[in-house]
C-alpha cells in the first residue's frame, strides 16, 4: 500500500484499527455464544444464542 501523501493519517489509522477490532470481535462473540444440546434418545440441537443485556457504548 502506498502511504505517501495521505492527508488525514491519524483518521485513517483510527478507522483501520476499528475495522480490525470489529473483524476480530464479532467472530469471538459468535464463538462464545454457540451452544449444543444433546439428549440420550438421539435428539440434538445446536445454535447461536444472542440474547441478554444490551451493550451501550
Amino acid at each position: 500500500m502506498i502511504t505517501q501523501n495521505i492527508r488525514y493519517l491519524y483518521l485513517k489509522f483510527t478507522i483501520d484499527a476499528a475495522g480490525v477490532l470489529a473483524a476480530v470481535g464479532i467472530p469471538i462473540l459468535l464463538i462464545n455464544n454457540i451452544y449444543t444440546d444433546s439428549v440420550s434418545n438421539g435428539g440434538f440441537e445446536a445454535g447461536i444464542n444472542i440474547s441478554g443485556q444490551n451493550m451501550i457504548f
